[in-house]
């Protein structure tokens, strides 16, 4: 009778692994679909999660000794590579795709190979360590190109430029979106084609060209209506929205954001609502509202701690903290970075943990901390530099070279400021270049190096005069007060 069982139990637990799996491959579909597919994936995913992960941990455990456990281990990984970041750590996601990435080559399944390897790369994306998904992506595109897998082989080459763009390669990553849109329009496939618009948008936007950017956005706008994708269409509107900004138009940035905001208040989705009111916040502080401004993000923890998503959460306690301390709120702003780089420490996002601590400086310098306001932009530096971050190392490198400049000390500042330029230009930040040029300039006329001074300046005006920063005007008047001087 013993004898029997364990057959029993065996076909059993293939049945149950095998009709779970299916269940989180329907999720995953219902996840990538517009409308409300993603609400009712979560609420499928949460409502089965516990049959869903006894079949997930019964076939990894089988998976080496019986073949019919290892396919459906592949299949659990490949199904979940996306949707299963909703309920596990990102080292416990991480160690069920190398598992199966292990065993889809052994099976010689290279398809599933490819997907697995996406799966990682947005994974170790997940984490902030956009060098490392750079690699899986790179493996999956050479996959997709030699299965001739043209739809795979878009998607690849939009994640690579994706993890580009964080690793602040802006310009490469144009490249990557250009080759994915192209490849989409050959396709036929709208979609496909939106997204790799949307992206060029933010990847021009990462080198200051709003304008660009803003025409992207226009045309991602179009396809999102085309193919009634209406939750990328609130994407899409809040990028507008955000480009409208930084060209120095934030009240013509309100309605996009507030048409975004009804789409996501129709589906349902409280996650984007809340999303989008963190950006009106934004909004709302540049017109000088601050107090309002305040009043949403406090608004926006609490949806955001409810949805369960930390990340988000992360990024609005950062958010929060820098209005606070706009406001002179300087204790609470405090409390409120040192909430974001614990949570950044729990949910292993170095990025975030790097921007928090550029928080933590800026508010020790309000509060006349300066030595500690010296310690927390070098470890955001650490972090950057750590992750192959150019972006958030030059961010690091400004925020020191203030606080040296606070403590006397406009030599190593102006030498913090010149390693910041040279990131801005290789990476192409016009803007970017501009600030640290300005910076660098105040810095030599506080050594009594006048003239180089001056010339900064007007360099960095002009900078600014060309990418339509609204600040250009305000500096200008500080230089003309400089020249008046004798």
């Amino acid at each position: 009778m013993s004898q029997s069982r364990k057959p029993d139990a065996r076909k059993a637990w293939l049945a149950h692994a095998r009709h779970y799996q299916a269940l989180l491959a329907r999720c995953q579909r219902l996840h990538l679909q517009v409308g409300r597919g993603p609400r009712r994936a979560r609420e499928l995913l949460n409502g089965d999660w516990g049959n869903i992960r006894a079949g997930l941990v019964w076939s990894e455990r089988n998976a080496h000794t019986d073949e019919r456990a290892a396919d459906l281990f592949i299949a659990y990984a490949e199904a979940g590579a996306d949707i299963l970041r909703q309920q596990l750590r990102a080292h416990d996601l991480i160690r069920y795709l190398t598992t199966a990435l292990r065993l889809a080559r052994l099976r010689r399944n290279r398809a599933a190979e490819a997907k697995l390897l996406n799966g990682l790369g947005h994974s170790y994306l997940g984490t902030g360590d956009a060098h490392r998904a750079s690699a899986f992506y790179q493996r999956a595109l050479r996959i997709c190109h030699k299965l001739g897998d043209r739809r795979g082989e878009a998607s690849a080459l939009g994640n690579l430029g994706i993890a580009h763009r964080r690793r602040g390669n802006a310009q490469r990553a144009i490249l990557l979106f250009q080759q994915a849109r192209t490849i989409a329009r050959l396709l036929g496939d709208k979609r496909t084609e939106g997204v790799a618009l949307g992206n060029l948008g933010l990847a021009y936007a990462d080198l200051g060209d709003w304008r660009k950017a803003a025409e992207c956005h226009s045309r991602r706008l179009v396809l999102a209506h085309e193919t009634k994708d209406r939750a990328g269409e609130a994407s899409v509107l809040v990028n507008l929205a955000i480009a409208y900004g930084r060209l120095g138009h934030p009240k013509k940035a309100l309605p996009p954001y507030r048409r975004a905001l009804v789409i996501a208040r129709r589906m349902g989705n409280r996650h984007d609502e809340a999303i989008v009111l963190g950006n009106i916040a934004n909004v709302h502080i540049e017109l000088g509202g601050l107090a309002e401004a305040i009043r949403i993000l406090e608004h926006v923890l609490v949806v955001l701690r409810e949805s369960g998503d930390r990340r988000a959460e992360a990024k609005t306690l950062g958010q929060l903290g820098h209005a606070l301390a706009d406001s002179g709120d300087f204790h609470q702003a405090l409390e409120l970075f040192e909430a974001q780089l614990k949570l950044a420490g729990e949910i292993g996002d170095r990025r975030i943990e790097g921007a928090a601590h550029n928080g933590l400086g800026n508010a020790h310098r309000d509060l006349g901390d300066l030595k500690q306001a010296s310690e927390n932009p070098r470890k955001a530096l650490t972090i950057a530099r750590t992750l192959g971050d150019p972006a958030a190392e030059e961010a690091a490198l400004g925020n020191l070279g203030n606080v040296l400049r606070l403590l006397g000390e406009s030599r190593q500042a102006l030498d913090i400021y010149e390693q910041a330029l040279l990131i801005d230009r290789e990476v192409g930040d016009r803007r970017g270049e501009a600030l640290d040029l300005w910076n660098s300039a105040v810095a030599l006329l506080e050594m009594g190096r006048r003239e180089e001074g001056l010339t900064r300046a007007k360099a960095a005006i002009k900078i600014l005069g060309r990418v339509k920063d609204p600040n250009a005007p305000k500096l200008a008047e500080q230089l003309a007060a400089w020249q008046a001087t004798a």
